[in-house]
C-alpha cells in the first residue's frame, strides 16, 4: 500500500504483493490518533482510494494516523501516516544532467587486461529522450587514462586508436581490439585509491 496527501485529501493505492497488479474492492480504513474509524471506503478496480480534504485536515485525537487495508481473504496490510516521509535529497539521487544530442555509455567486460588480451568493448548510443540512437556512424578512440596511445603501433596519443564501426540497425555495438604489448607501463601517481 501507497499514500500520498495532497491539497485534495489522502489518496491510498493499494496492490497485490504477488503480481503487483492493482486490487480492486479492498476496503480501506482511515484511523485517527485516537484509534476512531475516520471512514471506511473501498478500492476502485485500478486500485485507488481517496479521502476527501476535511478528514486529513484533523487535529489532535481527529488527526489521521493510520491506513488498514483488508480484502474478504483476510490480507491486510498497515500504513503509518505519522511517520516522516522517506526522504531523498540527500541521497544524491539527483541524476545527472540530460546531455545534447546523443549519449554514448561505453564499457569493456572487465577492468583490468593484459598486454595482448583482446577488449571486448560495449557501446550503448542513446539520444535526448533516452531512445536508442539507430543507423548512426560510430568512430570509438581508445587511449589510457594517461593518454598513451592505444593503436598497435604504440605511437604518440596525438593519433589514438580508431575504430569505426558502419551504421546499423542495433542500438548497441560490441568492437573488439588486442590490448597493446608495447605501451608503457602507468605512472605510480595514477594508481592512486580514492
Amino acid at each position: 500500500m501507497t499514500a500520498f496527501s495532497g491539497n485534495d485529501g489522502i489518496h491510498a493505492f493499494v496492490h497485490s504483493l504477488d503480481t503487483t497488479q492493482p486490487k480492486g474492492a479492498v476496503e480501506v480504513r482511515l484511523l485517527s490518533r485516537s484509534n476512531e474509524v475516520l471512514a471506511r471506503k473501498r478500492t476502485s478496480d485500478t486500485g485507488h482510494v481517496q479521502f476527501e480534504a476535511n478528514l486529513a485536515r484533523g487535529e489532535g485525537a481527529l488527526s489521521p494516523a493510520m491506513l488498514i487495508a483488508s480484502d474478504t481473504k483476510g490480507d491486510y496490510a498497515f500504513l503509518s501516516l505519522k511517520s516522516p516521509a522517506f526522504d531523498l535529497t540527500d541521497r544524491g539521487v539527483s541524476g545527472r544532467v540530460v546531455p545534447a544530442g546523443l549519449d554514448a555509455f561505453v564499457y569493456t567486460e572487465r577492468g583490468v587486461y593484459r598486454s595482448g588480451e583482446t577488449v571486448q568493448v560495449t557501446a550503448l548510443l542513446r539520444d535526448g529522450q533516452g531512445m536508442a540512437a539507430l543507423n548512426v556512424p560510430v568512430t570509438l578512440v581508445v587511449e589510457r587514462p594517461d593518454g598513451v596511445d592505444m593503436s598497435p603501433t604504440g605511437s604518440s596519443s596525438s593519433s589514438p586508436r580508431r575504430r569505426r564501426a558502419s551504421p546499423r540497425p542495433a542500438p548497441r555495438r560490441s568492437p573488439s581490439m588486442a590490448a597493446i604489448s608495447t605501451a608503457p607501463p602507468l605512472p605510480s601517481s595514477s594508481l592512486k585509491a580514492r
